[in-house]
């Protein structure tokens, strides 16, 4: 009796244990999150901002974001020929090309798609007549491949690739609107290039960012390599995969995750990933956290924008497979602190949740969901087309994610549905 009264003890206090889920195994478990189905699939271009509007394409399509003009997320109808997205929202339907790369000016949206041979060419978008007007960017060189697009202010750079003899170069071009922009320049052809990955400004100089390196340049000036930005620099072995602005300065990140100052005259080291086998993706955004009143609301200042209280700079990682003995690997992103005056306050990058501030409210939320997926961009919405400044992530085979409320109140990252 006494021995069958004891099994039952023993086995309540199991029970009991379990249910606690203060077990780092069962805690985990409770964290973890259920994928959604994403609204916006596949492998997704950057994020392009204009107009009230937040703008993506993946394949064959593109979509727009605004909650103060739509409801959310749209598809882009296709035009009557069914080769381009119109301006208005519509039924899901593939356009005719593939879409590479999007960007944005204050005016326009660019596209970087695939003609009828598979070669990359550049249309701007005028969104706000109707229907849209498109206009093709002629690129003045011969069997040009546009690959990559990026703008600034009303300025437009893009990378098209060549291929001769069976070798690949690349060039860099820009140009100005409102010009008809017919005639392109070329701010360097040299046989190293690579795929333009970034553009950045400050002091008057455009900087200019690839795997090859890093180049600065001025409105009708050629292109200049940055000294010690070569690849066969040690610590630049394996390229730039990003460059952002920090309010007036401008930081590139390398693929071994390596943060960097960037002036035309050098380079110096700001912070890195610490962890040997993560490698930066080349994602970069600056994360806001907001003020909110009493009722929950964001505070406004009195010229209507959204009081921030703390930023950090986020950039994605992954794990490198020669690294890793096991099956799991942590991708997603991490975060450093950012002071006012654009210094950032550490030498080494952080798991989000895992400090204050912090761009999520629980590292292991953070990584059951995002943890998983690679991130090629990463964005926080501007106030002026989502007052809650929504944080959306392109990722490289899950498509959009966002990070949002739950139905029991809780921050979490999930595919966008």
């Amino acid at each position: 009796m006494k021995k069958t009264f004891l099994i039952i003890i023993i086995f309540t206090l199991i029970i009991l244990n379990i249910g606690s889920c203060k077990d780092p195994i069962f805690f985990n478990i409770s964290e973890e999150i259920e994928p959604n189905d994403p609204k916006i699939s596949g492998s997704p271009t950057k994020f392009a901002v204009s107009g009230n509007f937040l703008w993506v394409a993946s394949g064959k399509s593109l979509w727009r974001y605004s909650k103060t003009v739509d409801t959310g997320w749209c598809v882009c109808a296709r035009d009557k020929k069914g080769n381009l997205p119109s301006c208005t929202c519509g039924r899901r339907y593939d356009m005719q090309f593939w879409i590479r790369d999007i960007t944005a000016t204050e005016t326009y949206l660019y596209l970087c798609m695939e003609d009828s041979n598979g070669k990359g060419v550049i249309r701007r978008m005028n969104y706000s007549s109707s229907p849209a007007q498109y206009e093709d960017i002629i690129i003045p060189s011969e069997n040009a491949d546009a690959q990559s697009i990026f703008a600034l202010d009303k300025i437009l750079f893009f990378s098209a690739m060549f291929v001769k003899d069976e070798k690949i170069s690349y060039s860099y071009y820009f140009a100005e609107e409102p010009d008809s922009m017919s005639t392109l320049i070329s701010v360097s052809e040299q046989p190293r290039l690579t795929m333009l990955n970034g553009i950045a400004f400050s002091g008057g100089c455009y900087y200019l960012c690839s795997m090859n390196g890093l180049y600065y340049m001025t409105l009708g000036g050629e292109a200049v390599k940055i000294p010690g930005t070569t690849l066969d620099e040690a610590r630049n072995r394996n390229g730039f995969t990003g460059i952002i602005n920090i309010n007036d300065k401008v930081a590139a990140i390398s693929r071994s995750g390596n943060l960097l100052n960037v002036t035309n005259e050098n380079i110096t080291p700001i912070a890195n990933f610490q962890i040997k086998r993560n490698v930066s993706t080349g994602a970069l955004a600056v994360w806001y956290e907001l003020e909110y009143d009493g009722d929950g609301a964001v505070k406004q200042d009195e010229n209507g924008k959204a009081i921030t209280v703390a930023a950090l700079l986020l950039a994605g990682r992954q794990d490198r497979i020669d690294y890793t003995d096991t099956t799991e690997f942590t991708h997603g992103y991490v975060e450093l602190k950012v002071n006012p005056d654009g210094n950032v306050a550490s030498t080494e990058f952080l798991e989000p949740g895992n400090q204050s501030p912090s761009s999520v409210d629980s590292h292991s939320r953070f990584k059951s969901s995002l943890g998983p997926n690679t991130i090629n961009h990463i964005i926080q919405t501007p106030y002026e087309i989502d007052n809650e400044r929504t944080l959306f992530a392109s990722t490289h085979q899950g498509g959009v994610f966002s990070y949002r409320k739950n139905q029991r109140g809780e921050w979490y990252w999930n595919a966008e549905e």
